[in-house]
């Protein structure tokens, strides 16, 4: 007995001296237990978990949370497969854009080299194309994608929130000593509350924010494969380890190709390399240790194309006019958003309410403002904490560290576009304070199991229900704009985006009242100074267009649309040499503008200038080769020049793209007869009158060449 007694202590001491060591390098309280029956308490106590640790069932556990996360993520976002297209970039990014419609040599190479929109995103360029070759230009498709990357985004966010918490677990106590089934569940808190936050609508319901949901699939594979490289450098030989390293190489480099985010990798391993990792804090021999040196070197490779993808981000920017300019923005100014913003997320994350697609910059920000002085204590008294107990507290500093870093380059330091903030920005910045809520419902599950649960539960239905509710507003561009005019009835460029859709549909006087009420909140929005001009001139008024094209070129002499619509207005009044030239300014503003082009070819034949014209039509059949307006009037202006033939291919092209057009048939088969084709000019206005019976100038046009038929025979 006394044999074994002392085996026992000497285990016992052996035991606790590991356990020790694990706590001193983990840079935590090192000082041994004072009593004998304290140590075998703890080593009680540490058997206990670690038998919890490795329950049978713990793979089925795993599995059930991992399938109520992912079904209840999928149906969450089901309805986002009911939302169109919308007047918010998605039609110039997909309709309206044939670059990438395909995997062709030439539409790869475009998707890796283009900044259309103001952004690099070569990946979600490819994906798109993928939907493409499924889809062609159904929505639905392209919201499927969304949803189903959002989904494995959950998953991998359970995965990562597990790891994360387990490594947290031993970081605090030494030991394993977290029962595996409760870590599971808090990780699974942790990725429904990631994944069903009302946050992460507009990343998943807005077709053209592939890049977030497309993107974080690789940030986040990224961290999950970068901690396995962790453990294998300790636990494993060292080609495991590259390999692993090599892995997560690659994915953060699949991560910067779909969005410029994924450049924060680096500083985001580096944050875990402190907690809960520890790799900075228990190594020894000073600041530039050799196990620093070689954690900090490890960084090196993802910060290659990290640099490289931050520059091209910023040229994307500035190569379309959405990056604030340092002169146009204050320091004070870009302060003002950077506050807002950093309380705008943790404030709309505890209560998503009035969520919206678009919050204005007000025109004048004032720091005497009640809601900035919020924000910045708010955002002070935060970072206070999380720096003063980052030792007692190390989860909530890592926490917070990792949404400020990740909240940066949308910050107002880098300025782009009308907003103060936005919801997709909270797609990745925003996870760690999902982690932080699952790691807290971890704590507290064993005092108050209870309301814990209770608490959990309901606030995943109320998530859930905000979330569908969301959806909703994304729907179609109406919908879209009426939500975040009832929500937030002062953003101008609300009504703006109303307007447009008003112009589309023909109603007028809608969107001159939209227009007029922009112009009201922005009196220098120079763009809706354009579809006022325009708007007017389609009513009749062109000297009140006039008025407001030339406001508009004062404000913004690049602005193509003006320029065509002054142009328009002035061949209203009369007035040709001057429409001329203004619709020359166009096009040089706007090579590719087939519209104005088209306009400027009418003008010159007006004036005579057939030759001009021709050529100019002719340009805007290569500009825009599937508009068969264009080969009407190009066969128009051809038969003014006497030019049958060409005149004929012309028209038979328009009548290709538009075979319902009878005024088309119409005039091929007036071109037949002046060619001296009677047969085939009869099938041309036979075929104008089954298109529409009741077509009087079919009608007559049939009738003559029925006569110079009889003529001839006679």
């Amino acid at each position: 007995m006394a044999s074994f007694s002392a085996a026992g202590g000497a285990s016992g001491r052996r035991r606790e001296g590991r356990a020790g060591g694990l706590v001193n390098r983990e840079g935590l309280d090192s000082k041994p237990a004072g009593r004998t029956a304290a140590k075998g308490q703890r080593l009680v106590t540490n058997q206990r978990q670690t038998r919890l640790s490795s329950l049978p069932y713990e793979p089925f556990f795993a599995g059930a949370i991992a399938l109520a996360v992912v079904v209840a993520t999928a149906a969450g976002f089901y309805p986002a497969l009911r939302c169109g297209f919308v007047n918010f970039d998605d039609e110039s990014t997909l309709p309206l854009n044939e670059h990438f419609r395909g995997l062709s040599r030439e539409q790869l190479r475009w998707m890796f080299t283009t900044t259309h929109m103001g952004h690099y995103q070569p990946l979600a360029w490819v994906t798109f194309a993928l939907d493409y070759l499924a889809w062609e230009l159904n929505p639905k498709g392209y919201h499927l994608t969304n949803v189903v990357l959002h989904t494995l985004n959950a998953w991998l966010f359970l995965l990562l929130a597990r790891r994360l918490l387990g490594l947290a677990g031993r970081s605090s106590v030494g030991v394993a000593g977290v029962r595996n089934d409760a870590s599971w569940a808090a990780a699974g808190l942790a990725a429904l509350i990631f994944a069903l936050h009302p946050l992460r609508v507009e990343s998943v319901a807005w077709a053209t924010q592939r890049r977030d949901v497309l993107s974080a699939v690789f940030f986040l594979a990224t961290i999950l494969i970068y901690l396995r490289a962790v453990a294998a450098r300790a636990h494993a030989p060292q080609s495991s380890y590259r390999l692993w390293m090599a892995a997560a190489l690659a994915l953060s480099l699949l991560a910067v190709l779909s969005k410029a985010i994924g450049a924060m990798l680096p500083a985001i391993l580096l944050l875990l390399d402190v907690y809960p990792l520890r790799r900075l804090s228990g190594a020894s021999g000073g600041r530039w240790s050799r196990a620093r040196r070689r954690v900090y070197l490890e960084k090196v490779p993802f910060l290659v194309p990290a640099a490289a993808v931050s520059v091209m981000a910023v040229y994307a920017q500035g190569s379309v006019g959405t990056l604030t300019a340092a002169g146009d923005l204050s320091v004070a100014g870009r302060l003002y958003i950077m506050v807002r913003g950093f309380a705008f997320y943790p404030w709309k994350t505890l209560l998503p309410l009035k969520l919206a697609p678009l919050y204005e910059l007000p025109l004048r920000p004032s720091w005497a403002d009640s809601v900035l002085l919020a924000a910045a204590l708010g955002v002070l008294g935060v970072t206070l904490v999380a720096v003063f107990l980052r030792r007692r507290l190390p989860a909530l500093a890592a926490c917070w560290a990792a949404y400020l870093i990740l909240l940066f380059p949308v910050s107002g330091l880098f300025q782009s576009g009308p907003q103060l903030a936005a919801d997709r920005y909270s797609y990745l910045s925003c996870a760690s304070f999902a982690l932080l809520l699952g790691g807290a419902s971890l704590k507290l599950a064993g005092r108050f199991a209870l309301p814990v649960r209770s608490a959990a539960f309901c606030g995943l239905v109320a998530l859930g229900m905000l979330t569908r509710q969301q959806i909703g507003i994304w729907r179609n561009g109406r919908t879209l704009w009426e939500a975040v005019i009832a929500r937030y009835p002062d953003t101008s460029m609300a009504y703006m985006n109303r307007a447009t859709l008003f112009l589309r549909d023909g109603d007028l006087l809608s969107a001159e009242a939209d227009l007029r009420k922009c112009l009201t909140l922005w009196p220098t929005y120079a763009e809706a100074l354009s579809n006022l001009s325009y708007c007017l001139m389609t009513r009749g008024m062109a000297s009140e267009a006039v008025e407001a094209a030339r406001r508009a070129i004062e404000l913004k002499p690049g602005l193509a649309p003006a320029h065509a619509h002054l142009g328009t207005a002035l061949y209203r009044l009369g007035q040709e040499p001057q429409a001329i030239d203004a619709l020359r300014q166009a096009l040089r503003l706007n090579e590719g503008d087939w519209q104005s082009r088209l306009k400027l070819a009418d003008l010159l034949s007006r004036a005579g200038r057939r030759a001009e014209a021709v050529e100019q039509a002719a340009l805007a059949a290569r500009s825009a080769p599937d508009q068969p307006i264009v080969y009407e009037l190009l066969a128009v202006l051809y038969r003014q020049q006497g030019r049958t033939e060409p005149a004929i291919g012309a028209i038979t092209r328009a009548i290709e793209l538009a075979p319902t057009n009878p005024e088309a048939w119409i005039l091929l088969g007036e071109l037949r007869m002046e060619n001296g084709e009677r047969e085939a000019a009869r099938r041309a206005f036979r075929r104008a009158l089954e298109l529409r019976p009741d077509h009087l100038p079919a009608q007559r046009r049939l009738e003559r060449t029925g006569r110079h038929a009889g003529t001839h025979k006679e």
